[in-house]
């Protein structure tokens, strides 16, 4: 019996509403990083100067919302890879931890470098996530009740 067929006759159960509960919050989470990222934006042009005199550079302060871009590319180029060696949930968990560890690292970077290096970790993990959450329901999800799931969260 294939997948498809098998998922149809389980249905919806308990355990897909806890799915799409877990699955709607990593999402929220996803919205506000893009809500910070575009904060991020306007913040560097704030304290740039304090940058600027703190870890003496130049016009490298406007490379540091193109390094979190660049992240969420990589990271969503490597979801699939990482998925299909590790399983969709692993690689889910995975880039949520990357997030974590890259926002705390940059809190606590000493210098400019540490500081882009730990910006592209975390949208590493953010583009992971944003890749995984979606693909881990639908392939959970029975065809009948794929869209609409998806579409909650």
């Amino acid at each position: 019996m294939q997948v498809e067929a098998l998922l149809e006759r389980i249905g919806v159960g308990p355990t897909h509403v806890w799915m799409i509960i877990a699955l709607s919050l990593v999402e929220i989470i996803n919205g506000y990083k893009i809500v910070m990222s575009k904060l991020l934006s306007y913040t560097v042009s704030l304290i740039s100067p304090h940058l600027k005199e703190e870890w003496a550079l130049q016009e490298e302060v406007k490379h540091i919302p193109l390094a979190f871009y660049c992240g969420i590319i990589l990271g969503s180029l490597l979801a699939g890879s990482i998925a299909n060696l590790s399983g969709r949930k692993f690689t889910l968990f995975f880039g949520q931890v990357l997030q974590v560890i890259g926002s705390f690292s940059m809190v606590h970077s000493t210098n400019f470098i540490t500081f882009l290096l730990t910006l592209i970790l975390g949208g590493i993990g953010f583009g992971i996530t944003l890749i995984m959450a979606n693909t881990l329901l639908s392939e959970q999800m029975p065809q009948k009740y794929r869209g609409k799931s998806l579409l909650f969260i």
